[in-house]
């Protein structure tokens, strides 16, 4: 009756864990959906070789990653609970080969975040730069024309000229040496906040492009690494980090043991070398003469 009890506790069990992992597979299956589908809406349109698109692509495999290696731990989750199930191990082997593709590609948005924040920032600078020049210009034309006009009226034609701004006419009834000095110092004032919004990227955008750039290579490196201890190519029965991590150990297990050592026992070695030398040349006799 024992027997029998732990037999159907035992079987139901078994039925219970593949329930389970035919549950978690789908989960896996749903995760893996929203995964693609959030990266997809948020790489398009697609503009490859924008500076902006690379980094909001960068972003958008980094920030839901955990999406996909979620799915992926279920899916060998489910395939442990139910290792009856073909499908589940058949599903489980494609996501092992897919996992070598993926860490290599999450290894690869190092060298992109890097290059789009450089290639950012001097597309900012150039920006920054032309329309400094721009506006330094129209401020030079505006100093010159105010400086030329020789009445109010006369001045108030030049602004109009060169889509400046329009005196007020109460200033149009004052003389032009009255108005002048003003007016250029108003310009100076305007050139002066021109050079400080234009004059280069903010301290403060440039520290956090620098932070965000950290975080990237930092979870790039994360996410390479689990993808890689579940990426299992075909034919291989160690992942394909113990692979990695296996031959960057082989040099250093077949160093000899005491190779560190050899320069200090090979000195040692020569001077007792010298020393016996001398010792025999002690004892040898002298030549009869």
């Amino acid at each position: 009756m024992a027997k029998a009890v732990r037999s159907s506790s035992t079987s139901n069990l078994n039925h219970d864990s593949e329930g389970v992992g035919i549950i978690l597979s789908r989960i896996a299956i749903a995760l893996l959906i929203v995964f693609a589908a959030v990266v997809i809406s948020s790489i398009l349109p697609p503009r490859v070789l924008n500076p902006a698109w690379q980094l909001r692509f960068v972003a958008a495999f980094i920030n839901n990653g955990t999406l996909a290696v979620l799915g992926m731990v279920l899916v060998w989750i489910s395939s442990v609970l139910n290792p009856g199930n073909g499908r589940l191990r058949a599903r489980r082997d494609q996501v092992a080969s897919l996992a070598a593709a993926v860490a290599i590609g999450y290894l690869l948005l190092i060298p992109l975040q890097i290059s789009a924040a450089w290639k950012g920032v001097n597309t900012a600078d150039t920006a920054r730069s032309s329309q400094l020049k721009v506006g330094q210009r129209r401020v030079q034309l505006l100093r010159q024309a105010i400086q030329q006009a020789r009445t109010s009226p006369e001045l108030q034609e030049r602004l109009r000229a060169l889509n400046g701004p329009s005196l007020p006419p109460q200033e149009l009834a004052k003389p032009i040496e009255v108005i002048r000095p003003q007016i250029l110092a108003g310009l100076e004032s305007a050139e002066s906040r021109l050079r400080q919004q234009l004059g280069g990227l903010p301290p403060d955008r440039l520290w956090q492009l620098a932070q965000e750039s950290v975080r990237v290579v930092i979870s790039a490196l994360a996410y390479a690494f689990g993808y890689a201890a579940a990426a299992f190519l075909p034919g291989r029965s160690q992942s394909l980090l113990d692979g990695a991590l296996g031959r960057f150990r082989k040099p250093f297990r077949h160093m000899p043991a005491g190779a560190g050592a050899s320069g200090r026992r090979s000195v040692v070695s020569g001077e007792d070398y010298l020393r016996e030398l001398s010792r025999e040349e002690s004892s040898e006799p002298n030549p009869k003469p």
